[in-house]
């Protein structure tokens, strides 16, 4: 009897054991997981800013050939559908950067259009651009800066 209850108390141990040790192996791996779509959407959302750069400066090249067809920033809509979903700290300056992005497209198109024109485009206005792109690559530079502290943060 004694051997019986013995053996009854083995196998639940090891059951208990075998659980817990599953339990444990598929949170791990589930945390794993969890860090490693972190880090995509991380390098997403980075490589997005990248892009958005390229397209002020492409996009500026564009209307000053004047090509009145701006592209539109796709890299940017990227960029706020990510932060929308998936990092909603980062969302107070997409607003900024959306409105600099459009005004700063709007700019490239009267520009496009007064080239196709032959219109005579003054310094100051060349300037204006100018002044909108910067702004818009700082506020780029800035998000890409505070993305990659959050990602850090979410990481740690």
């Amino acid at each position: 009897m004694e051997k019986e209850l013995f053996g009854i108390i083995g196998v639940v141990i090891g059951w208990l054991l075998t659980t817990v040790s599953e339990a444990l192996r598929r949170q791990a791996e589930r945390r794993e997981k969890i860090r490693e779509l972190e880090i995509q959407r991380g390098e997403e959302l980075i490589m997005q800013c990248t892009q958005f750069l390229d397209w002020a400066d492409s996009a500026r090249k564009s209307a000053a050939s004047g090509d009145i067809y701006v592209p539109i920033y796709l890299a940017g809509y990227r960029i706020f559908t990510i932060i929308s979903l998936f990092y909603l700290s980062l969302a107070p300056h997409i607003t900024a950067l959306d409105d600099e992005a459009r005004e700063y497209r709007l700019m490239l198109v009267d520009l496009a259009t007064a080239t196709s024109r032959g219109e005579f485009i003054s310094q100051e206005r060349l300037s204006e651009v100018n002044n909108a792109r910067n702004n818009l690559h700082q506020l780029i530079s800035e998000l890409s800066r505070w993305a990659g502290n959050e990602i850090r943060a979410r990481l740690n």
